[in-house]
């Protein structure tokens, strides 16, 4: 952050409109990551946005829109949340800019279903998958398997989640930490959790939980994201095994 802030602090006093606003949305991305403060963040990504604009940086404009999709979703305003990403998709067909354009659609995807759109989640995050494997960029694969996992859970059909999340985890496992992927694993491992959990599988959603509690605090965005839902994990595998003040603590 110190390294950024000093960035940002040289481009606007020597004028650079481009890294002033990259500059910005790097620290909008800290922001994000850490859920430290997510109002700032807006506030930046509109200054960014506001810059971008004035200087026709349409590949910036993109990132920012996108980001400001991430916060919408965030605080539960798909509409406006949905609005950015179709932007960001437009710009991306113009561009011709085909991780961008992935970026898009999984992050639409997550807006449709978390608003219960179940059927255009399936579809954006198929065409994510579809055009990830066709163009050989593993990175977005195993996050469209996790939310497709999410989505059948939450539809009842576990077997297909367990499917879905399975997939995702193996490949995260082959590569590691390689362009990004170790960081989707804790997902895959705390949906495998909630599915095992569903089949009262006791056993397999204890060890699913406690693996991706052992992985959250190297990845800063995934332990606010799962945290909660771990806890809540063990504290229903505890109830079911009559442990109640164990249960009770989680």
């Amino acid at each position: 952050k110190l390294h950024l802030t000093r960035a940002l602090e040289i481009a606007r006093k020597i004028g650079n409109k481009h890294v002033e606003a990259g500059s910005l949305l790097e620290l909008v991305e800290l922001l994000f990551e850490y859920a430290d403060n997510m109002e700032e963040a807006l506030m930046q990504i509109e200054e960014s946005l506001r810059i971008c604009r004035e200087i026709t940086d349409r590949a910036l404009k993109a990132r920012c829109l996108a980001y400001l999709g991430y916060y919408y979703n965030w605080k539960g305003e798909f509409k406006r949340a949905k609005e950015n990403f179709n932007e960001v998709l437009t710009l991306t067909e113009e561009m011709d800019d085909n991780p961008r354009k992935m970026w898009a659609l999984l992050l639409s995807g997550m807006v449709h279903a978390g608003e219960g759109e179940y059927n255009d989640a399936i579809s954006t995050l198929q065409r994510c998958l579809q055009l990830s494997r066709d163009w050989g960029i593993v990175f977005f694969v195993p996050r469209a398997l996790n939310v497709l996992g999410w989505i059948y859970h939450d539809l009842g059909d576990i077997e297909l989640a367990i499917k879905y999340n399975n997939e995702g985890l193996k490949i995260t496992r082959t590569h590691q930490e390689s362009m990004g992927i170790g960081g989707v694993q804790p997902a895959c491992l705390v949906n495998l959790g909630m599915d095992y959990l569903h089949k009262n599988d006791y056993g397999n959603a204890k060890k699913y939980f406690q693996e991706a509690n052992s992985l959250i605090h190297l990845h800063p965005m995934a332990k606010w994201r799962f945290e909660t839902r771990i806890l809540l994990g063990l504290g229903e595998i505890s109830l079911a095994e009559g442990d109640y003040a164990q249960a009770l603590k989680f």
